[in-house]
């Protein structure tokens, strides 16, 4: 007998800028993708030690083309976060960054 194993739930974790557009985002999982409302987590700015600790529980900080991460992106490396870069061909300041903190990170080990 095969035992099944435990999957914790995936969700998409984001900084909440406002009803409109969590409302909007919801209405996208759900319609366009068939997902649960829980699937969006929707979190208030919070102090910056706050803000670390929480961003530490995350397996995954998503760096998108609409905003580059930079300063978020240098918390999510200390927190042990790894990063995935959305790039396009016109980000070489913000993506040149996180490979030179990711080869730092990596170089620290």
């Amino acid at each position: 007998q095969q035992q099944q194993q435990q999957q914790r739930p995936v969700v998409l974790w984001l900084l909440r800028s406002g009803d409109k557009m969590e409302f909007n985002l919801r209405q996208i999982a759900k319609n366009q993708y068939n997902l649960d409302d829980s699937c969006l987590v929707f979190a208030n700015v919070a102090p910056r030690l706050e803000h670390l600790k929480r961003l530490a529980l995350a397996d995954l900080f998503l760096d998108t083309p609409a905003y580059n991460a930079h300063t978020v992106g240098c918390d999510a490396l200390y927190a042990g976060v790894p990063i995935v870069s959305l790039l396009q061909p016109d980000t070489r300041f913000q993506s040149n960054l996180q490979n030179n903190n990711n080869n730092n990170n990596n170089n620290n080990n």
